[in-house]
């Protein structure tokens, strides 16, 4: 029976686009009494929020090691150093819509990055640190960040690619003691980007 209704709500809904080709599809929806609910618009930072206050003491993300070993991170950790983060991004002029490249390796403190951007309400662009030097110089030319986040490993390198690219961007270390903003900053909404990726092409 249900799916009946699914394939009968997808010819419907095939029917009206090829008749409203204009039409938004939550305009298509079917019958009131066979709707599913509507959930409400929100973030990506309020959606982890809602989660840490949930429960801030379970683990909401655990980094293996080849060797064996393992580091976590609860959602309260993890909310207290995005929250943290967001503030000195938005403190370097990161607002909804604007992009920040996050050249941090694959680990904790790369979720905590990219969480922490989207929460200040900017758009993350992740950078692979194995790509070659005229790849990420590419890319910072074309994304021209406002931020690039890095461990202190990369501050050097792509301190030069963003002058290669020219583009003027700041370069934060994560985990350095940095300058925050008040909260008092435009926050994203749901029609915000949330990330840009540069694919190969393929």
């Amino acid at each position: 029976e249900s799916a009946e209704a699914i394939l009968s709500t997808f010819t419907r809904t095939l029917t009206e686009l090829l008749s409203r080709p204009d039409a938004l599809v939550d305009a298509l929806t079917p019958e009131a009494d066979s709707a599913p609910e509507q959930v409400a618009p929100t973030t990506l930072g309020e959606l982890f929020d809602t989660a840490a206050h949930r429960d801030p003491a379970a683990t909401a993300v655990t980094q293996c090691a080849l060797d064996g070993s393992t580091r976590s991170m609860t959602y309260g950790e993890v909310r207290a150093a995005k929250d943290e983060l967001a503030s000195a991004l938005r403190a370097a002029g990161v607002r909804p819509g604007r992009l920040v490249a996050v050249a941090v390796p694959r680990s904790l403190e790369q979720v905590v990055a990219l969480v922490a951007v989207v929460t200040a309400g900017g758009a993350y662009v992740p950078l692979d640190l194995a790509y070659p030097d005229e790849r990420l110089e590419y890319i910072l030319a074309d994304a021209a960040p406002q931020v690039v986040l890095v461990d202190r490993e990369q501050h050097d390198r792509f301190t030069r690619l963003l002058e290669r690219a020219g583009v003027e961007a700041r370069v934060l270390v994560q985990g350095d003691d940095l300058p925050t903003a008040d909260s008092a900053a435009p926050g994203p909404r749901p029609q915000d980007p949330a990330y840009v990726i540069y694919t190969s092409g393929s």
